[in-house]
């Protein structure tokens, strides 16, 4: 169990939600995506699983109701929660706590750069995933995995 919150944690650090509505969130678009299969539905997930997603707010996809329902394996998890109501606060900390050990060139490549190097890396899989789909065969180029962090994988 340490291993699986050290794991979540790191996850926590790509500042994209708290693990329990991230994990809800995803569970809610993948349920989405099998049930509409048209294209036009798929090219609104597309710009929707792309950047879109960031930009606005949906009242079934923030409901905290909802996102426990999609997440019932987990969510009593007191550390996930804390990870949940936290993460912003956690950003910030592990900003200082890199400031502290090695000035502000670690909180530029320890924050910033990392950030925009992770939300990249999210974009591209969002795209390539939802425009083209799973891959029904072994992929063999092992850089892609290692730049996106596995994602997709």
């Amino acid at each position: 169990m340490v291993w699986a919150h050290f794991v979540v944690f790191c996850g926590t650090l790509a500042c994209q939600n708290g693990p329990i509505k991230w994990v809800g969130q995803h569970r809610i678009i993948m349920r989405v995506q099998i049930l509409l299969k048209t294209r036009i539905a798929q090219k609104k997930v597309f710009w929707w699983s792309h950047v879109t997603w960031m930009v606005f707010t949906h009242s079934k996809f923030d409901d905290k109701k909802i996102l426990s329902d999609y997440t019932k394996d987990f969510s009593n998890d007191k550390f996930y929660k804390f990870l949940d109501n936290y993460f912003i606060i956690i950003q910030v900390v592990f900003g200082l706590i890199l400031l502290k050990i090695g000035g502000f060139p670690w909180v530029v490549w320890g924050v910033f750069v990392r950030l925009v190097i992770t939300y990249h890396s999210t974009w591209l899989v969002n795209s390539a995933a939802h425009t083209f789909g799973y891959v029904t065969f072994p992929f063999k180029r092992t850089i892609f995995p290692l730049i996106v962090g596995g994602w997709g994988f």
